[in-house]
């Protein structure tokens, strides 16, 4: 009898230590390599899809349209936009994809170049339409040897490119094309100090070139060539016309041009009768005019 219940017993024990499965409910076993499988190949037509839309020539921007560039060279200008378009992106893209374009970064990089009253940016498929409506150039600003173009509020626009100063030096008698032309008619402000600037800083007040503006108009009814502006900016915004004789005339930005004016032709009617062997008529201090 001991020995029936010891085979009992292990029977018991074999029985508890076995694991039982509802072979309704059991999980379904993954194979790990095939979902490995699986992933690499969706990851490998992702990228192959990407490099398709990123690379193709099909969502690539062709042309760039620009409208409204008067004092601006529509050459430089351009430039820069493809200077952008090119500009690399996420390693092996560049900003000629259609969905890597972005307007407000273009507009936000050409106005650290150029100066613009209005600016708009539209991409239509694979072109690009830029209308600009320029800040006024009225001179250009002359600094060591650096020319930027100026507004009427006296704010540095843009600097003139090595291209457009080779144009604008050129004899009258080669041909320009009409945006060369009206930088070669600008008035000329000459730095004396050679104090370096940047796109946005502020050279002038607005009132200050509205009376040097008025001051060099009327130079040309009393017969008298202007060349150029003077502007000594460390000695309190001195300023001076160059004119083709070779003498300046100082005067006061600031005080009554026309009584200055006035002045004027009344020492070179009475004082001066050849202006050409001075070096200097100076009108800042009232009625003392002093000339040498």
């Amino acid at each position: 009898m001991a020995k029936r219940n010891h085979f009992r017993s292990e029977q018991q024990k074999t029985y508890r230590t076995q694991r039982f499965r509802n072979p309704y409910f059991q999980a379904k076993t993954s194979n790990k390599h095939w979902i490995l499988l699986a992933g690499v190949v969706c990851l490998v037509l992702l990228c192959l899809g990407l490099g398709l839309l990123f690379k193709s020539e099909r969502f690539m921007i062709q042309s760039v349209e620009v409208k409204g560039t008067k004092y601006f060279s529509e050459d430089l200008f351009k430039q820069h936009i493809l200077t952008y378009l090119n500009k690399s992106s996420l390693l092996i893209f560049n900003h000629r994809n259609q969905f890597i374009f972005d307007p407000v970064e273009l507009q936000s990089e050409l106005e650290t170049v150029f100066s613009f009253d209005s600016i708009f940016i539209e991409r239509e498929d694979q072109r690009v339409r830029i209308i600009v409506k320029e800040k006024q150039s009225q001179i250009i600003w002359l600094t060591g040897t650096d020319r930027y173009l100026v507004d009427l509020e006296g704010v540095v626009i843009r600097t003139l490119s090595p291209e457009e100063e080779q144009l604008v030096d050129a004899p009258p008698s080669i041909y320009l094309e009409p945006t060369i032309q009206l930088l070669r008619e600008l008035p000329i402000y000459i730095d004396r100090n050679s104090t370096p600037v940047k796109i946005g800083d502020s050279v002038l007040t607005k009132q200050e070139i509205e009376q040097i503006t008025r001051f060099s108009n009327q130079l040309g009814s009393l017969h008298i060539i202007q060349e150029s502006i003077q502007v000594d900016r460390l000695a309190g915004k001195w300023m001076g016309a160059r004119t083709s004789d070779g003498y300046d005339i100082l005067f006061d930005a600031t005080g009554d041009i026309d009584e200055q004016l006035v002045r004027l032709e009344a020492v070179l009617k009475e004082k001066i009768p050849d202006p050409s062997s001075l070096q200097y008529i100076d009108l800042r201090f009232g009625d003392h005019v002093y000339f040498q």
